[in-house]
């Protein structure tokens, strides 16, 4: 998950300390659309798959984000 939240700092602008398992990513005051975007595209460049947004939004927190990148990402 360490990449993960690193990722998911970079797209909400915070500190990679401030993200945890049961945060709720998209209730945060930085989740806008441009974050999305930018986590979408970093999830697809770093693990090797597209996160569609209508996948996006069926997760809520960062360990729902987390269990679904593990599930999908390609193995190398």
């Amino acid at each position: 998950m360490n990449n993960l939240t690193e990722l998911l700092s970079e797209a909400l602008e915070v500190a990679a300390s401030e993200i945890s398992a049961d945060m709720d990513f998209k209730n945060h005051e930085k989740w806008d659309s441009l974050a999305a975007l930018s986590l979408i595209t970093a999830i697809e460049d770093d693990f090797g798959f597209v996160l569609s947004d209508s996948d996006l939004r069926k997760l809520t927190t960062v360990q729902d984000l987390s269990d679904y990148v593990l599930a999908n990402k390609k193995i190398e």
